[in-house]
């Protein structure tokens, strides 16, 4: 009998889950300020998270619970579980972009973000992870444009958009999307019990959950001295997210009934109330998000060399699709042995560049699209090897 595949999958030190970077706050009358020069690591479990989130309160259909996923890295026949992902649309999962860079040490001190290549990336569908109901392939990997450490060593804009390769609604029908919140939050909403879900540690520890688990909080708001863009909930001793549980969303419903995501986990800090958790806000990462699904259906037709689009090569990577306008350059766009290129107007190719003698006025086709190459060629040397030693 062969192993189930959570068997295979190895619950441990990923290092696309590890930077749910900490920090001390500390309660300072009605308002709160963050101390950066306390950042550490956050160790505390998943203090009372239950399976079952109608014990918290909240009541979810199965496929609403499903749109919470676990992102699972697959490199050389070594599986590894990783972040946890949110489906907001037939093609897209929403998580924090720490999730997907690789060289997380070297970006914390100022290197550009190198990130996972999206043939490396699934994620996993179903309360167990072990026993998925789906699986989810990844076409491409983004980061919002204006991710960055800002000087005080916070991550601005904190959010990843990962395409999937097929649609869910063909491929796994168990899963209905979260709707995002395009509502910009205010503090009016302090006070408010939400949702989080994840697949985080259970035992103050890298050795993530492979069941979801699901922990009730309360929005608090923005806090000074913190990214704007990051939303702040109180612990409410029913669950608090840990390690694994990086891109988590947090969740409410809206007037309509209609189940929202206002935000992915970035960060978890201590204060004299308890500990206290960053989001990542979706209202003003909706544009980025917006911008990666206007894309989709354009690289669904567009062949593995590119095409012309008028004077425009078109083509799609890991990264999505890229365009280079010929005409800046004097040149048209052609599709030369499959591979569309820039290359010099025919009507000003001598005759001996009609004969084959002279090709000093074509552009080289492979040269001209080197720029399609994957990010995964640049990191093709990233391996996942850290293990937990027990």
């Amino acid at each position: 009998m062969s192993p189930r595949i959570g068997d295979m999958i190895s619950h441990s030190r990923n290092p696309l889950a590890l930077l749910c970077v900490s920090a001390i706050a500390v309660a300072c009358g009605t308002s709160r300020e963050v101390d950066p020069a306390g950042v550490r690591p956050h160790t505390a479990a998943v203090i009372d998270g239950q399976t079952d989130p109608s014990v918290l309160g909240f009541t979810l259909t199965a496929e609403e619970q499903n749109a919470i996923v676990a992102q699972v890295v697959e490199d050389e026949g070594d599986t590894y579980q990783g972040c946890t992902g949110n489906v907001v649309d037939d093609r897209i999962v929403i998580a924090a972009a720490h999730c997907v860079v690789t060289n997380q040490s070297a970006w914390l001190h100022g290197a550009e973000p190198e990130l996972a290549p999206a043939s490396m990336l699934k994620y996993h569908v179903g309360p167990d992870i072990g026993a998925p109901l789906c699986q989810l392939a990844v076409r491409e990997v983004h980061i919002h444009p204006e991710c960055s450490i800002d000087d005080d060593d916070w991550i601005q804009n904190d959010v990843s958009v990962m395409v999937f390769a097929n649609s869910v609604a063909e491929t796994c029908p168990q899963l209905t999307p979260f709707e995002m919140n395009r509502e910009a939050l205010s503090n009016s909403l302090r006070g408010t019990e939400m949702l989080q879900g994840g697949y985080g540690s259970l035992d103050e520890s890298y050795d993530f959950s492979p069941v979801r688990h699901w922990s009730k909080l309360e929005y608090y708001g923005t806090i000074t001295s913190t990214p704007n863009n990051v939303a702040w909930l109180d612990s409410m001793g029913s669950g608090d997210p840990s390690f694994g549980d990086s891109g988590s969303g947090i969740l409410r419903r809206d007037t309509e009934g209609d189940l929202q995501i206002l935000g992915v986990l970035s960060f978890t800090a201590e204060s004299a109330e308890g500990l206290i958790h960053g989001f990542s806000r979706v209202d003003t990462a909706t544009a980025f998000i917006d911008s990666v699904a206007d894309t989709i259906a354009v690289c669904d037709t567009v062949p593995a060399g590119g095409l012309c689009s008028g004077a425009t090569v078109l083509a799609c990577d890991e990264q999505g699709l890229r365009s280079i306008d010929c005409s800046a350059e004097g040149k048209v766009c052609e599709v030369v042995n499959g591979v569309a290129a820039c290359i010099t107007s025919p009507t000003e190719v001598s005759d001996e560049e009609e004969d084959g003698c002279n090709t000093a006025g074509r552009s080289d086709p492979l040269l001209a699209t080197l720029w399609l190459l994957p990010i995964a060629l640049r990191v093709r040397t990233w391996r996942l090897r850290q293990r937990v030693v027990e």
